[in-house]
């Protein structure tokens, strides 16, 4: 399966989730992907046109990039569990077990799920 495009659900109250969302939008312009951000997303300085999405009507992606702690990943795969997409799970923060995923393995490990 080739990867188009995949959705951004984050807790936007982490210090370092505007950076991490900003550089995931940079990497999906260089590699020609369709982001769509989660509309609680909003308060989040933005470079760029992006699509927004509510969690009643989420869109139709390859993926879903969760961004926070382990109560934001859960939310993340409720919302994108029908039909159920990959969830790729970024822990911020203290105490998390679901996200294995560093903020400095971002990049590495969505060119893994490019792959």
């Amino acid at each position: 399966m080739q990867v188009k495009s995949f959705a951004i659900w984050a807790n936007a109250e982490k210090e370092k989730v505007p950076a991490l969302v900003q550089n995931a939008l940079q990497w999906a312009s260089e590699n020609n992907l369709n982001v769509h951000l989660a509309d609680r997303l909003k308060s989040i300085s933005i470079n760029g046109d992006v699509s927004y999405f509510s969690t009643q009507n989420p869109p139709d992606v390859d993926f879903l990039l969760c961004l926070g702690g382990d109560g934001t990943l859960i939310s993340g795969v409720r919302i994108f569990s029908n039909p159920s997409v990959p969830v790729l799970g970024v822990h911020i923060g203290g105490l998390g077990f679901l996200a294995q995923i560093t903020p400095k393995e971002l990049i590495d490990k969505l060119e893994a799920v490019k792959k």
